[in-house]
């Protein structure tokens, strides 16, 4: 039952976040290096790769360790969701609210 319902969740957040989640991520240039340490990752991607490293440490692989990533990211952003609705966050204010709390 909680699967059916963690993939319902993800089902609908990916819904909402439209073609944006399509788009390839751009190739690292020669100087990837210096390019992070001037842009420093998007909360979520940090958020994700924290999930990716409790995957793995559990010793999940392949898809399973996707899924597991997955849904430890969107369960990370509905915890801020939550957040935001309990603080009557709205508006362009909630965006910043939630990308904060997932950087956190």
């Amino acid at each position: 039952m909680r699967i059916i319902a963690a993939m319902s969740l993800l089902a609908i957040l990916f819904s909402a976040a439209g073609p944006s989640l399509a788009q390839p991520a751009p190739a690292p240039g020669p100087n990837a290096a210096e390019s992070d340490q001037d842009n420093p990752p998007v909360p979520a991607e940090s958020k994700r790769r924290a999930c990716r490293q409790d995957g793995t440490a559990q010793g999940l692989h392949g898809p399973d360790l996707q899924d597991y990533a997955a849904v430890c990211v969107m369960e990370a952003r509905l915890g801020c969701l939550k957040q935001a609705v309990a603080q009557h966050v709205r508006g362009p204010g909630r965006k910043e609210f939630i990308t904060k709390c997932m950087g956190s």
